[in-house]
């Protein structure tokens, strides 16, 4: 602030101290006190920003949920669980809540890897039993009917630089275990999987030897999907293009289009199966499937070159084509305990592109 002083009264100080500054000399002394003061001001935005996050996220820590436990229910603050959860919070109607809890439901396995809750709080005055009725206890926490007004509060002040028709707007935001923010934004559909690559990571080292392979599939689709992930990842690392294709659906994948038409370089699976090119060292663990509905499902597992430490984590988009459950979109993202993740590869029929995080 006292440079920006200094530059705007250049011509007040120098006559002070008897110095002689040209015409051209003070106008460039004005345009860099204009400069500086416009920066001065930019910065003071971004520190009251900063403030009110910090003041925010202080606030979150105060607000109250029920969680299950193997003795039955307790209400506690967030702040109470500093040091062993981390915190998903999902806000919306019971149209949004629905849809984005049935994508989560496929990660409850990575939630509890991570040891992440998600929290709900719906826009619409709708009940959990609304947005879906098998979420495991441990994976969702409640929001107590006496606390709802104090949420509610939060979120305005969240939302409060939104329009005032978006205070009420469907919005997500996290909490790490030491009860500082990782992100939000104005959807009640965060991108999951990039969420557990970047802040929902593995809360201890993982390899296929710590984990019992196998997965009791409740229905005959669950079951035929995990074959047909196994066929995948056997194509993927014996370099078979033709099982390859008899897999995946024909349809093309928007996100992996989209990545594509940003300028991402497509790899078909000729390029990617070819030998020196495949991960022939590469297994898949710990699998999970979902079925949505009767033509859409969601399958995740761990990935690990020859067995190592080095893990990531893989979601598949399945759908029913006729009599068939085709591959939609296979997508990776590292998912290790001690770095975030820099990038996701995503798959469709074509091949597959990387997206670098920015």
């Amino acid at each position: 602030m006292t440079l920006t002083v200094c530059l705007l009264f250049s011509s007040t100080l120098t006559s002070a101290v008897q110095i002689d500054l040209v015409e051209p000399s003070l106008t460039i002394t004005r345009l860099l006190g204009i400069a500086s003061s416009f920066l001065f001001v930019r910065e003071s935005g971004f520190r009251r920003k900063q403030l009110n996050r910090l003041e925010l996220e202080s606030g979150a820590r105060d607000l109250p949920i029920t969680v299950s436990t193997i003795t039955g229910s307790t209400t506690k603050s967030l702040r109470d669980f500093d040091g062993i959860y981390r915190f998903l919070v999902l806000r919306g109607t019971a149209s949004e809540l629905y849809q984005s809890l049935n994508l989560a439901f496929v990660f409850r396995k990575r939630f509890k890897t991570s040891n992440t809750i998600l929290i709900c709080s719906s826009t619409d005055g709708s009940s959990r039993s609304e947005w879906i009725s098998n979420a495991p206890e441990s994976l969702l926490a409640t929001i107590p009917s006496t606390s709802k007004s104090s949420w509610e509060a939060f979120f305005e002040g969240l939302l409060e630089s939104s329009s005032p028709a978006n205070r009420r707007a469907s919005c997500w935001f996290g909490l790490n275990n030491k009860g500082r923010s990782f992100g939000s934004g104005l959807s009640a559909s965060p991108d999951l999987l990039t969420l557990f690559g970047r802040s929902l990571r593995p809360n201890e080292l993982i390899s296929p030897a710590d984990i019992i392979d196998v997965f009791e599939g409740k229905s005959e689709d669950e079951g035929i999907i995990i074959e047909k992930q196994r066929a995948f990842y056997d194509a993927l690392t014996s370099g078979n293009v033709d099982q390859m294709n008899v897999i995946f659906s024909t349809s093309r994948s928007e996100a992996v289009q989209n990545i594509v038409l940003e300028g991402g370089a497509l790899d078909s699976w000729e390029d990617n199966l070819r030998d020196g090119a495949r991960p022939e060292s590469l297994v898949f663990f710990d699998p999970d499937v979902h079925i949505v509905n009767p033509t859409l499902a969601f399958s995740t597992n761990v990935e690990s070159m020859g067995g190592a430490f080095s893990t990531l984590l893989a979601l598949q988009k399945w759908v029913k084509e006729g009599d068939e459950w085709r591959l939609f979109e296979h997508s990776t993202i590292p998912w290790t305990v001690d770095s975030a993740a820099a990038g996701t590869l995503k798959c469709d029929t074509r091949g597959c592109v990387a997206l670098t995080k920015k």
